[in-house]
C-alpha cells in the first residue's frame, strides 16, 4: 500500500477539527495503550489492530503538519526493511514512547511559542520522530505495516458507513 494513499484514506475518516494537537494527543495515547498491552499480553487481542491505530495517528499528525507520509518515511511504500529485529520488544516499545514524546514536545512548543505554527526546526523534528515511530512500528509488527494499514482502514470505513466513528471502545 502506498503511504500517501493510506494517509488520504485515513484523513478522510478524521472527525476532529484539523488541529495538530488532537492527533498528537491521540498518538501518545495509542502508543501508551500499545506498550501497556505488550507488557501485559493478556490485555492485547490483536497487536496488528493496535498498530493500525498508531499508524492512523502518524498519518494524521503528518497531514496536519503539512507532511506527505511518503516524506516522513522518505519513500513511497511500506518496504522499510524486513522487520527483523535483534533488539527486544521492550526496547522497541521504549523507542515508540520516546519518539511519541518528541512529537508531543515539538507540537507543545509550537503552540506555546508560535501560536501553533511550526518553525522549520519543529517541522523537521516532528518529521524525524514520526519516521522513527513508523520504522519502529514496522519492526515490532515484523514488517506487516501494510496489513495493519489495510485492517485499520477496513475498520474505520465500516464505522464510517455505520455512523459510529466517534465514541469509545473497539466494539462500536
Amino acid at each position: 500500500m502506498l503511504l500517501d494513499k493510506y494517509q488520504a484514506d485515513a484523513q478522510s475518516t478524521a472527525i476532529y477539527p484539523g488541529v495538530l494537537m488532537y492527533p498528537t494527543l491521540g498518538l501518545c495515547g495509542e502508543v501508551g495503550e500499545f506498550v501497556e498491552a505488550r507488557m501485559f499480553p493478556c490485555l492485547l487481542t490483536d497487536s496488528l489492530k493496535e498498530a493500525g491505530d498508531i499508524l492512523w495517528y502518524i498519518a494524521n499528525v503528518a497531514y496536519d503538519a503539512g507532511l506527505p507520509l511518503s516524506a516522513v518515511a522518505e519513500q513511497d511504500n511500506f518496504d522499510l526493511g524486513d522487520g527483523y529485529s535483534c533488539v527486544g520488544d521492550e526496547f522497541l516499545c521504549n523507542d515508540l514512547t520516546i519518539f511519541a514524546g518528541r512529537v508531543a514536545e515539538n507540537v507543545k512548543k509550537a503552540f506555546r511559542d508560535h501560536e501553533g505554527c511550526l518553525t522549520d526546526e519543529r517541522f523537521e523534528n516532528i518529521r524525524m520522530a514520526l519516521k522513527s515511530i513508523l520504522y519502529t512500528l514496522h519492526r515490532i509488527t515484523g514488517g506487516q505495516l501494510d496489513l495493519c494499514a489495510e485492517r485499520n482502514l477496513e475498520k474505520l470505513f465500516d464505522r464510517q458507513d455505520r455512523g459510529v466513528l466517534g465514541g469509545d471502545g473497539n466494539d462500536r
